[in-house]
């Protein structure tokens, strides 16, 4: 079973790059765009949080931190209890099957203070309406040796107590919601991209996709942006739009090999992706058109830096992007993180080095 532990997997170097200028200690990112360095939180929204935020969770889809429609911040932290030496072995520092080393949960930053909001909660997604998601660890405690279960859990707004939408199996995330209902992650631990289900309440789960990445979701809730393997095309993905029942309205080969994010705007869809190592690309889609393709971006990529990047969040004009990643070969606690701001008109990356001594950087996700 996947652990959820605060662990950046360090990932290769990649091809070198030539149209990337360089800021040093700062995140040149689109001033909308809400983003955080440690407990700070930077752009719309700016306060200090109790506790640093947890990485995106890469490969199931599930948000870090959520912004809400009056400025609140909820996120998702993890509380460590015993200081793990990973060049040493469990049994030289006393650690035993069972032995609690962190817990996890979902906490809410306002004007009244930054609190715990669930305990053992993770992957916080904000509804339009209020209500909030989460994945809900059966046991808060991060146990040495244990495996992690949890279900789906939704907060009605006001609300201090989850509700189970869902029983246990495996590490249910929360990826999206598509107005009334809840695009979960179901992860595979295979490698593979994770199944994906949805649910509108108890007793309404239902299959989705049987592997894909939510990439983004219509303004009016009722239709999906997929990110799908294609068939006997190896890293390829291909874009799928469909209704919430499941069904296919419309492919696109993306010629992509990694998604990072969407937004669906009434102008159309911006899609951030890789295609190949070393390079980054938008798309602009018209989801009206069968996806048809307005526009492909393709914006080098620093050879120094981690690929693919950690998370991407866009602009909600879709004509600008940030992406939060590190220096390949760097790791906690001493890694080395880096923002880029990548515009879609002027066609090139900004880079901003963050400050020594960062333990963690990301993104505040906005409500669709």
């Amino acid at each position: 079973m996947r652990r959820l532990l605060p662990l950046l997997t360090v990932l290769g170097a990649v091809a070198c790059s030539s149209n990337v200028s360089t800021m040093d200690a700062t995140a040149p990112v689109d001033g909308s765009l809400t983003y955080f360095t440690d407990r700070t939180v930077h752009g719309p929204g700016a306060r200090e949080l109790a506790q640093v935020p947890l990485p995106g969770l890469r490969g199931a889809d599930g948000p870090a931190a959520a912004g809400t429609a009056d400025g609140r911040v909820i996120y998702a932290t993890y509380t460590e209890r015993v200081e793990v030496d990973p060049m040493r072995t469990e049994a030289e520092q006393g650690i035993e099957p069972g032995t609690v080393l962190g817990r996890m949960s979902v906490r809410l930053a306002g004007p009244a203070g930054d609190h715990e909001l669930v305990a053992g909660g993770f992957a916080p997604a904000v509804a339009q309406d209020g209500r909030i998601a989460v994945g809900l660890l059966d046991d808060p405690d991060d146990r040495f040796g244990a495996d992690r279960s949890a279900a789906i859990a939704v907060l009605a707004p006001g609300s201090t107590e989850p509700r189970r939408w869902t029983a246990s199996d495996g590490l249910l995330t929360p990826v999206a919601w598509a107005g009334t209902a809840l695009l979960y992650a179901v992860p595979s631990g295979s490698g593979q991209l994770a199944a994906v289900r949805v649910t509108t309440g108890p007793g309404s789960d239902r299959p989705f996709a049987d592997s894909g990445v939510v990439v983004t979701v219509s303004p009016t809730g009722d239709r999906v942006l997929l990110a799908v393997p294609v068939p006997g095309g190896g890293e390829r993905l291909s874009l799928q739009l469909r209704d919430l029942s499941g069904a296919t309205l419309s492919t696109l080969d993306s010629g992509l090999r990694w998604v990072g994010a969407g937004r669906w705007t009434p102008a159309g869809i911006t899609v951030v992706g890789a295609p190949a190592p070393g390079k980054l690309a938008a798309l602009e889609l018209d989801p009206l058109d069968g996806l048809r393709q307005r526009a492909r971006h393709d914006l080098d990529y620093p050879a120094d830096l981690a690929t693919p990047p950690s998370e991407i969040a866009i602009t909600t004009d879709g004509t600008s992007f940030g992406a939060a990643t590190f220096v390949a070969g760097t790791r906690a606690p001493n890694t080395a993180w880096v923002v880029l701001g990548c515009s879609l008109t002027a066609h090139r990356c900004t880079r901003g080095d963050l400050p020594a001594g960062v333990h963690n950087t990301g993104f505040v996700g906005a409500l669709p």
